[in-house]
């Protein structure tokens, strides 16, 4: 079971529906891999249904039936789509499914050097969505972010400032956060990651090369 789990507020938001798409991947991987989280948010969903009974009934337009019906009489666009290629990966959720349709070896992974490796798979408002790869012994630069930074391991595990993360566990860090992350000795590490800002590097140097990395 997960040690380390999203705050309250984001799995609420995740129960609203309000989460931006990149949030709401993160944090429903997260729910497939810790019933802990499954129950809160299913009771946070409960919560919501009750308060919406409450809610007074507005009265609709009178034609607003007619028109929602003949709406549905209308001819759609055909589009063929090919169906995605199962992955067949263990290592990946089915909620990330959808953006590794081909596997983890069909992304285009970026060398990062070090014994990490990135691969991008969506952006928007909230931040970039992708994951990173590091190999056995490896550490990421002493660094934090300008804005949040949620990581969430798939396989193997790192250790940082604030403990040990395993497969399943979130960790959620805001722009006061600044770690080195060890991935543990014996497998890689992949983790999906979310950030809503760049890297900021406490080294000088690694400062400036900071805005060529692709999160």
């Amino acid at each position: 079971m997960s040690a380390h789990h999203p705050h309250d507020e984001l799995l609420v938001s995740y129960a609203a529906g309000t989460l931006p798409e990149t949030a709401s991947v993160i944090v429903a991987t997260h729910l497939a891999l810790c019933p802990a989280c499954r129950k809160s948010v299913s009771r946070a969903e409960c919560i919501g249904e009750a308060l919406i009974q409450d809610i007074a009934p507005v009265r609709m337009e009178a034609l607003a039936l007619d028109s929602t019906l003949a709406r549905l009489d209308e001819e759609q666009p055909s589009t063929t789509v090919a169906p995605p290629v199962p992955s067949g990966d263990p290592l990946l959720p089915r909620p990330l499914r959808d953006l590794v349709p081909q596997g983890l070896q069909a992304l285009k992974w970026k060398t990062l050097g070090g014994g990490f490796r990135y691969a991008a798979l969506k952006a928007d408002g909230a931040g970039r969505l992708g994951l990173l790869e590091g190999q056995p012994g490896k550490a990421t630069p002493h660094h934090g972010h300008h804005g949040d930074e949620f990581t969430l391991v798939l396989s193997g595990g790192y250790t940082d400032e604030l403990g040990a993360f395993a497969r399943g566990d979130l960790q959620c860090g805001d722009s006061t956060l600044m770690h080195r992350q060890v991935v543990d000795a014996g497998a890689a590490c992949l983790c999906l990651v979310l950030t809503r800002g760049g890297i900021r590097p406490s080294h000088p140097v690694l400062r400036l090369l900071a805005r060529f990395l692709p999160f």
